[in-house]
Formats: C-alpha cells, structure tokens, sequence
C-alpha cells in the first residue's frame, strides 16, 4: 500500500469511527481522532518491504503475530475500524458500539478478534505491555509489543515504574507510542518538561526515544517504527506529537470533544468536507 493510499485509508477509518461514535450516542471523539494516522501506519504501513506489525486477520491468534495493547482504551472507536478495516471482524459491527451485547464495548475486550490486552485503567496498559514483552523475552520469542499511551499517562507513578523495569531487563521487543495530543478534557495539557527533555528522561532511563515532528504524517510515523524495530538491547519509546480531534476542524484541539460524540449537523458538515476532498 503506497503513502496516497494509507492516507485514504486513515480519512476512512476516521470517518467510519467518527459515525459509530456518533450512532452510539457516546465514546470518546478527539481522543480517537489523535490516532488514526498512527495506527494506520503500524498496522498497515511497510518500509524497505518490510512490514511494520505481523499479524493474520484469518488466524488473530497466529503465535508469530506481534501485540498490541492500547492503554488509552477509551480510544478503542480508532482501534475498532482500524481492526474492520484489515478484516478481523466485519465492518458492519462498527454499527453497533456500545450496544447491549454487541461485540464492541466502550473499551477493548479479548473476545474481539484482533485486541490482544484489556486496558481501561490509564497508566496500567504500560505494565500490561511490560509483561507481555517480558514473558515473550524468556521464551525467547521475536515477537514485538507495541504499545499506544496517551501524554495523561505519563503523570503516573505506575507508568515509570514499568519504564524503569523495562529499561532493567533491556526488553528490545517493547516498543511504546506515547500519543502527546495535549488538551485533557476541558483543560490545556500542561507538563512540567518539553518534548526533548523527555527524549532526555527516557534516554536517562536507558531507553532508545524517537521523537517524531507529527504523528499525524503516515510516511514519518512509519519510518520511526521501522527504526523502532531494528534497535537492539533496550526498549524504544516513539514520542509522537498530535492533534486532539484531528481531521475534524471544529473539533481539533478542544477539550470540549474528549467524551461526547458529534452530532447530527456535525457529522453531515464532516462528511460533506470528506466527499468534497475526494
């Protein structure tokens, strides 16, 4: 799949996610937007021929696949159409979120095809992921566990502590994401270091850091993913700044778009931009 086609395909999974949200009445719009692009280069993004996440929609519990955990679970509207759209489960489900019985829920469950870890908690799918990849290392398995968490998480004890246990051990099979989009619901993100002094903290903590200029650009995430994968020795942190709400111009960087869905004008005003641009 070239970059013009990745592209599409993330304004897609967009979309579809942005009506599922909308036909459940709930879920969590500009937090899921902030990812898209991400997850549409990890899963279906290649560099040099090489793909970036092995995995088997036919087979979603294949031995040789790589993890993914999504510690920002309320995200999981992003997940769900990124996982429609590589074929673990059919589209049409994203008609149902949230429904009563429906296959999915507000956050991941491992009964859907394709989700690896249950996480809810913010700040625990870090340790999640930490003993996915820990368990995989003593096996002396190749698989990779990558892993998405939300700026938030970083203001959390139990987020450094798996950084630290990680970075102990030398788990070259974890591969963290960190989504930095910023706003927390209805206040502006502020954190007390810049972007470069966290490359600095987590290259204190003996960990290998890639700092992205967007995790919005498909082509840039997936090359330091594929840098990600080649490193050796010590887990890699991928610090990928991004837009709360992005592609949804009245909605990006507003606090006010965290938990809600958008409504009826919104999401015609959003499709009619997403026809227009074809």
């Amino acid at each position: 799949m070239n970059l013009t086609e990745l592209r599409k395909l993330a304004e897609k999974i967009r979309l579809d996610a942005v009506i599922s949200i909308h036909r459940a009445g709930s879920g969590h719009t500009g937090a899921s937007m902030s990812i898209v692009e991400i997850l549409t280069a990890l899963y279906f993004g290649s560099v040099n021929g090489v793909k970036l996440m092995n995995f088997d929609p036919t087979k979603p519990q294949w031995e040789g696949r790589d993890y993914f955990a999504l510690s920002k679970g309320h995200s999981a509207p992003a997940l769900y159409s990124v996982l429609a759209n590589a074929g673990f489960f059919d589209i049409a489900e994203m008609g149902y979120l949230r429904d009563s019985g429906a296959l999915l829920q507000g956050y991941p469950s491992l009964k859907i095809p394709g989700v690896d870890a249950v996480c809810g908690v913010m700040g625990d799918g870090s340790s999640v992921a930490l003993g996915m990849a820990l368990s995989l290392k003593m096996s002396k398995e190749h698989n990779k566990v990558f892993c998405l968490v939300s700026d938030f998480e970083l203001q959390k004890g139990v987020f450094w502590e798996s950084v630290l246990y990680a970075a102990k051990h030398r788990l070259d099979n974890l591969i963290l994401i960190i989504d930095a989009n910023k706003p927390q619901i209805d206040l502006p993100y502020s954190v007390p270091v810049t972007m470069d002094m966290l490359r600095e903290k987590f290259e204190s903590f003996g960990w290998k850091a890639i700092p992205l200029f967007s995790g919005h650009d498909i082509e840039e995430v997936a090359y330091g993913i594929y840098r990600a994968r080649m490193i050796s020795r010590q887990p890699i942190v991928i610090i990928a700044p991004t837009v709360k709400g992005k592609g949804i111009p009245f909605a990006e960087n507003k606090g006010s778009y965290y938990g809600v869905p958008l409504s009826e004008a919104e999401v015609h005003e959003l499709m009619s931009n997403h026809t227009s641009n074809e």
